[in-house]
């Protein structure tokens, strides 16, 4: 990946690129290149627009759990084209040259120092990438957004949490452009993921989620930024403790005593304002915080179910895996266990 460059406040700097971000993948058949990048983006038709003797394709990329981040340049004029739905959000991030994307009948260009570009999971995206272009691709499932977006704003109704093909510029293509630098820059100081602590990798994977959540135009955006609904000042004094939690650490009763009210008037202040109990409400904002810390591990032999579902307060380990299977639709074990 010689001469790759990281933007900084929305305009790119020479940036060393002497080792990979994690798989380094090289080659002048479009086939083959197809089939590469399809592993860590997404199944697509690739064409080559013109000057097939210069085509070169370079692939990289790294997983952080819910989020990942991609590198990839053609050294020609290609074009790309994906079909079916996805369940990510991605946000081009042009290192040089230009992307054109063609999502909904919606037309961006993603440009060098210019914008990004937010790329939908709804079908029939078209892109058109520069002979010029290298790019970094940063990708999020909705998923973990979706549960993010409940934990940021509970009150808010997040289950058809939908992303619009966009242009991002301004502060929060200078966000996400930090954030890139800072995931490329700590690849390359500690080498793949696995390499790095554990908590690095975990916190790094929230930092991006919340960055994608916050810049990218969302059917949620409006809740998580204007979040005025008439809170009680005790639901949000909860809201603050638990979202704070590095472990279990709260009861109800010890958040009712923080919130400076008793268990019962903190059920109904809960009920009236999130339609749910503290109890559920904890138990709800554990588990997520659980399966990031499972998706994190990835799969680390010093990391155990068992440790985990002690450290967010569920003592019965298999009480534990019944709720989180019945919350992702798998068991802990199988979060622990998954390879990129």
């Amino acid at each position: 990946m010689a001469g790759m460059a990281v933007v900084r406040g929305g305009s790119f700097r020479g940036f060393s690129a002497a080792a990979p971000l994690s798989r380094h993948h090289e080659t002048t058949d479009p086939r083959v290149a197809r089939d590469i990048v399809s592993t860590f983006l997404a199944p697509h038709h690739l064409t080559v627009a013109e000057g097939r003797e210069r085509f070169r394709a370079v692939g990289d990329h790294v997983e952080l759990g819910a989020v990942s981040l991609a590198y990839v340049s053609y050294g020609t004029e290609v074009v790309i084209d994906r079909g079916g739905s996805q369940d990510y959000v991605g946000v081009v991030v042009p290192l040089s040259g230009s992307v054109v994307v063609r999502q909904a009948g919606q037309e961006v260009v993603a440009t060098n120092g210019g914008s990004f570009a937010a790329v939908a999971s709804e079908p029939n995206l078209h892109m058109r990438w520069s002979a010029d272009s290298q790019a970094l691709v940063l990708r999020a499932q909705t998923g973990a957004l979706r549960a993010l977006a409940d934990r940021i704003a509970p009150y808010g109704r997040h289950d058809a949490l939908t992303f619009r093909p966009s242009r991002v510029v301004g502060s929060e293509a200078a966000v996400l452009a930090g954030l890139t630098e800072l995931l490329v820059h700590l690849c390359q100081a500690c080498g793949p993921p696995e390499a790095m602590p554990g908590l690095i990798r975990r916190h790094l994977g929230e930092q991006a989620l919340v960055a994608i959540l916050l810049a990218v135009p969302n059917s949620s955006t409006e809740q998580l930024l204007d979040q005025t609904p008439g809170l009680r000042s005790s639901v949000r004094r909860v809201l603050d403790l638990v979202a704070a939690e590095t472990e279990a650490t709260y009861t109800v009763s010890a958040l009712a005593t923080a919130a400076g009210v008793g268990v019962r008037a903190l059920e109904v202040a809960f009920r009236r304002d999130l339609g749910t109990t503290p109890h559920a409400f904890l138990q709800r904002v554990r588990l997520e915080k659980a399966r990031q810390e499972l998706l994190a591990a990835g799969g680390n032999p010093g990391t155990t179910v068992t440790a985990v579902a002690v450290r967010w307060g569920f003592s019965n380990v298999g009480r534990f895996a019944g709720l989180y299977q019945q919350h992702f639709g798998v068991l802990p074990s199988q979060t622990l266990n998954r390879r990129g």
